[in-house]
């Protein structure tokens, strides 16, 4: 991966905190979603979490989760009313910046989990300046 993609995201991040797309309804009480994900999976204390607003394809709703320290864009679906709380814990995809981004889209080479550069870079954006941010504190001691 290139210098740039690193040097896009630091923009990004100062650029401020945006106001949540009123669309967000379709995913209720969050935070406590956000928070059930960073107790299961976060290495670190603090966590950042943006949330893009929802994306409507045909009847499927959804939207992007960027979590800063695990460098992950993870998508958000809803989930049946049993399991709500645990909804990005299943998540059917789940992509590592590190390892899941390739420089172009002729990288991608008919894979169905890889994506290209300018979509990570976009999407994380989409998250970062139009979506909300969240700051999950991980409980000392607790996985």
């Amino acid at each position: 991966m290139n210098r740039i993609f690193p040097v896009f995201i630091l923009i990004l991040t100062l650029s401020g905190n945006p106001v949540f797309s009123k669309e967000a309804d379709v995913f209720p009480q969050a935070e406590k979603v956000l928070e059930a994900l960073v107790k299961e999976k976060a290495d670190v204390t603090t966590n950042h979490l943006y949330v893009s607003p929802v994306k409507k394809v045909g009847k499927d709703e959804f939207a992007w989760v960027y979590w800063k320290e695990k460098r992950q864009l993870i998508r958000w679906e809803p989930f049946d009313a049993k399991r709500w709380k645990k909804a990005l814990l299943y998540s059917r995809q789940v992509l590592d910046i590190d390892k899941d981004v390739v420089p172009t889209a002729e990288d991608i080479k008919g894979s169905t989990y890889l994506v290209d550069e300018d979509w990570a870079c976009r999407t994380i954006g989409d998250c970062m300046k139009n979506g909300r941010e969240y700051i999950i504190q991980k409980e000392a001691g607790r996985k």
